[in-house]
């Protein structure tokens, strides 16, 4: 098993910020990964309706899956997406782009996009080596706590 990779630098903003490109230009061209926080008192209600352009979820099985999660608290409060990148700066763009009805090549996560005030919602973004090894850990992490996927996650990763 590969060691775990150091986290080496990490940066936060809401999507509301993320939209735009001048904010997005601070975002390193390095590979890592990213993860989508609600903010403290966020509200989650699901539309049936998606910003994003691609095929909206069940709202039911929306909430299903998120029942499940909100059973647990403590470890990741408040995560909803943990996504990687080879560059981070493309990556994120992409995934701002998906949110705003977009087609960018970016359909991981699109959960997101069907939760109201979603641009309030936070991505961290942490620089690391091995992105693949490191979202597939901090999937499992989750998992394991949690025993569900976070809520924009539907499959677990790959480690290499």
């Amino acid at each position: 098993m590969m060691e775990t990779s150091k986290i080496q630098k990490k940066m936060e903003y809401t999507f509301e910020e993320l939209r735009s490109s001048i904010v997005r230009k601070n975002i390193p061209r390095c590979s890592g990964i990213y993860k989508v926080y609600m903010p403290p008192n966020f509200r989650v209600k699901f539309r049936a309706d998606s910003d994003a352009p691609y095929k909206a979820y069940d709202v039911d099985k929306l909430l299903e899956k998120w029942e499940t999660i909100c059973n647990f608290s403590g470890y990741e409060d408040g995560l909803l997406y943990i996504g990687k990148a080879d560059n981070l700066r493309s990556r994120i763009s992409q995934y701002v782009r998906t949110g705003g009805g977009k087609r960018a090549n970016h359909r991981g996560g699109r959960a997101i996009f069907q939760l109201e005030n979603n641009r309030q919602l936070q991505i961290k973004i942490y620089e690391c080596e091995n992105c693949k090894e490191r979202e597939a850990e901090e999937i499992d992490t989750y998992l394991n706590f949690r025993k569900a996927l976070p809520l924009a996650n539907w499959s677990r990763g790959k480690k290499t």
